[in-house]
Protein backbone atom coordinates (compact mmCIF):
# COMPACT_ATOMS: atom_id res chain seq x y z
CA UNK A 1 0.00 0.00 0.00
CA UNK A 2 1.15 3.47 -0.71
CA UNK A 3 1.87 6.08 1.93
CA UNK A 4 0.42 4.85 5.25
CA UNK A 5 -0.74 1.27 4.66
CA UNK A 6 -2.31 0.80 8.09
CA UNK A 7 -4.36 3.99 7.80
CA UNK A 8 -5.44 3.12 4.26
CA UNK A 9 -6.48 -0.38 5.33
CA UNK A 10 -8.46 1.02 8.26
CA UNK A 11 -10.22 3.49 5.97
CA UNK A 12 -11.05 0.71 3.52
CA UNK A 13 -12.45 -1.47 6.31
CA UNK A 14 -14.44 1.49 7.67
CA UNK A 15 -15.90 2.34 4.27
CA UNK A 16 -16.76 -1.31 3.64
CA UNK A 17 -18.51 -1.46 7.03
CA UNK A 18 -20.43 1.73 6.20
CA UNK A 19 -21.43 0.23 2.85
CA UNK A 20 -22.57 -2.94 4.59
CA UNK A 21 -24.69 -0.84 6.95
CA UNK A 22 -26.34 1.06 4.07
CA UNK A 23 -26.99 -1.96 1.86
CA UNK A 24 -27.86 -4.14 4.85
CA UNK A 25 -30.55 -1.65 5.83
CA UNK A 26 -31.87 -1.54 2.26
CA UNK A 27 -31.84 -5.36 2.06
CA UNK A 28 -33.77 -5.57 5.33
CA UNK A 29 -36.32 -3.03 4.10
CA UNK A 30 -36.67 -4.95 0.82
CA UNK A 31 -37.15 -8.28 2.60
CA UNK A 32 -39.92 -6.74 4.72
CA UNK A 33 -41.63 -5.22 1.69
CA UNK A 34 -41.55 -1.69 3.08
CA UNK A 35 -40.14 1.57 1.75
CA UNK A 36 -36.86 2.89 3.15
CA UNK A 37 -36.91 5.92 5.42
CA UNK A 38 -36.00 8.77 3.12
CA UNK A 39 -36.27 12.49 2.52
CA UNK A 40 -39.14 12.80 0.04
CA UNK A 41 -40.34 9.93 -2.13
CA UNK A 42 -37.16 9.29 -4.13
CA UNK A 43 -36.13 6.14 -2.28
CA UNK A 44 -39.57 4.56 -2.64
CA UNK A 45 -39.63 5.35 -6.37
CA UNK A 46 -36.15 3.89 -6.89
CA UNK A 47 -36.92 0.80 -4.78
CA UNK A 48 -40.13 0.14 -6.74
CA UNK A 49 -38.46 0.55 -10.14
CA UNK A 50 -37.31 -2.33 -12.37
CA UNK A 51 -33.74 -1.06 -11.84
CA UNK A 52 -33.88 -2.15 -8.19
CA UNK A 53 -33.27 -5.75 -9.28
CA UNK A 54 -30.75 -7.45 -11.55
CA UNK A 55 -31.86 -10.79 -12.96
CA UNK A 56 -34.45 -10.92 -10.19
CA UNK A 57 -31.92 -10.30 -7.41
CA UNK A 58 -32.40 -7.09 -5.40
CA UNK A 59 -29.54 -4.63 -5.91
CA UNK A 60 -29.32 -4.25 -2.12
CA UNK A 61 -28.46 -7.96 -1.81
CA UNK A 62 -25.73 -7.53 -4.43
CA UNK A 63 -24.51 -4.53 -2.44
CA UNK A 64 -24.22 -6.60 0.73
CA UNK A 65 -22.18 -9.21 -1.17
CA UNK A 66 -20.01 -6.51 -2.75
CA UNK A 67 -19.24 -4.72 0.51
CA UNK A 68 -18.68 -8.05 2.28
CA UNK A 69 -16.09 -8.99 -0.36
CA UNK A 70 -14.46 -5.57 -0.05
CA UNK A 71 -14.29 -6.01 3.72
CA UNK A 72 -12.61 -9.42 3.38
CA UNK A 73 -10.10 -8.13 0.81
CA UNK A 74 -9.34 -5.01 2.85
CA UNK A 75 -8.81 -7.08 6.00
CA UNK A 76 -6.61 -9.57 4.11
CA UNK A 77 -4.60 -6.75 2.58
CA UNK A 78 -1.69 -7.13 4.99
CA UNK A 79 -1.29 -10.89 4.65
CA UNK A 80 -2.44 -11.77 1.11
CA UNK A 81 -0.01 -10.37 -1.45
CA UNK A 82 -2.49 -9.82 -4.30
CA UNK A 83 -5.49 -8.74 -2.21
CA UNK A 84 -4.91 -5.10 -3.18
CA UNK A 85 -5.16 -5.97 -6.87
CA UNK A 86 -8.37 -7.92 -6.29
CA UNK A 87 -9.74 -4.99 -4.33
CA UNK A 88 -8.86 -2.60 -7.15
CA UNK A 89 -10.61 -4.79 -9.74
CA UNK A 90 -13.67 -5.26 -7.54
CA UNK A 91 -13.93 -1.57 -6.67
CA UNK A 92 -13.55 -0.58 -10.34
CA UNK A 93 -16.48 -2.85 -11.20
CA UNK A 94 -18.39 -1.34 -8.27
CA UNK A 95 -17.77 2.22 -9.43
CA UNK A 96 -18.87 1.41 -12.98
CA UNK A 97 -22.03 -0.34 -11.79
CA UNK A 98 -22.75 2.44 -9.31
CA UNK A 99 -22.39 5.05 -12.08
CA UNK A 100 -24.91 3.09 -14.17
CA UNK A 101 -27.35 2.95 -11.24
CA UNK A 102 -26.94 6.68 -10.60
CA UNK A 103 -27.63 7.34 -14.29
CA UNK A 104 -30.76 5.17 -14.03
CA UNK A 105 -31.90 7.11 -10.96
CA UNK A 106 -31.42 10.53 -12.52
CA UNK A 107 -32.47 9.98 -16.12
CA UNK A 108 -34.65 6.86 -16.27
CA UNK A 109 -36.45 6.76 -12.92
CA UNK A 110 -36.18 10.53 -12.41
CA UNK A 111 -35.88 10.14 -8.65
CA UNK A 112 -32.97 10.30 -6.25
CA UNK A 113 -32.45 7.98 -3.30
CA UNK A 114 -30.16 9.33 -0.57
CA UNK A 115 -29.22 5.77 0.44
CA UNK A 116 -28.13 5.05 -3.13
CA UNK A 117 -26.15 8.29 -3.28
CA UNK A 118 -24.47 7.36 0.01
CA UNK A 119 -23.54 3.95 -1.39
CA UNK A 120 -22.19 5.55 -4.58
CA UNK A 121 -20.02 7.89 -2.51
CA UNK A 122 -18.74 4.97 -0.42
CA UNK A 123 -17.89 2.96 -3.55
CA UNK A 124 -16.05 5.97 -5.00
CA UNK A 125 -14.05 6.31 -1.78
CA UNK A 126 -13.17 2.62 -1.80
CA UNK A 127 -12.06 2.86 -5.42
CA UNK A 128 -9.85 5.89 -4.77
CA UNK A 129 -8.24 4.24 -1.75
CA UNK A 130 -7.74 0.99 -3.65
CA UNK A 131 -5.99 2.94 -6.43
CA UNK A 132 -3.54 4.22 -3.81
CA UNK A 133 -2.94 0.79 -2.37
CA UNK A 134 -2.72 -1.43 -5.45
CA UNK A 135 0.57 -3.18 -6.06
CA UNK A 136 2.74 -1.47 -8.64
CA UNK A 137 3.01 -3.62 -11.73
CA UNK A 138 6.52 -4.19 -12.92
CA UNK A 139 7.73 -5.80 -16.08
CA UNK A 140 10.01 -8.79 -15.68
CA UNK A 141 13.70 -8.23 -16.32
CA UNK A 142 15.06 -9.70 -19.57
Amino acid sequence: MARDPIRTRRLLVGLAAAGLAVTGYLALVYSRGTAPVCIGSGCAAVAASPYARLAGVPISYLGVAFYGAVLVLAAAHATVPRAADGLLALSLAGVIFSAYLTYAELFLIRALCVWCVASAAIVAGIFLLSLRSASPHTTPAP
